[in-house]
């Protein structure tokens, strides 16, 4: 996942968007007849989405220390590793863990939705 730490900030407002519009339009195809399996699935796909939005802060992030301290002998599941457990270590700030917390399920969710969307798009 490289989008989360190329764009960051259009990461982190996609996802701040996609977190703010989610149970709305959940609750719109909940409401009608047709659309009910199709919120179902959506809403797991959500829940899956926001557990996975860590993982991709932390790739990122591992990647981010691996760029700025030369760390090139180093494995992919080292970096992953190392940048996972830098996300832990800033969620569990006492003050603004909370804070992290959010920005960081933002971030990990937008860099996923922009991922589903240039997969998703048609090559030209």
């Amino acid at each position: 996942m490289v989008i989360a730490s190329e764009s960051f900030l259009k990461s982190l407002g996609v996802g701040f968007l996609v977190l703010i519009l989610a149970l709305p339009v959940l609750l719109i195809l909940a409401l009608t007849m047709i659309g009910t399996p199709l919120a179902g699935i959506l809403f797991l796909l959500f829940i899956l989405y926001i557990y996975l939005s860590k993982l991709v802060v932390g790739l990122s992030l591992g990647n981010l220390l691996a760029a700025r301290f030369d760390w090139k002998k180093w494995s992919t599941y080292k970096i992953f590793a190392v940048g996972l457990i830098g996300v832990y270590i800033l969620k569990a700030l006492p003050f603004i863990g909370i804070f992290v917390c959010l920005v960081i399920l933002c971030a990990g969710l937008g860099a996923l939705v922009l991922n589903l969307k240039t997969t998703l798009s048609p090559n030209k």
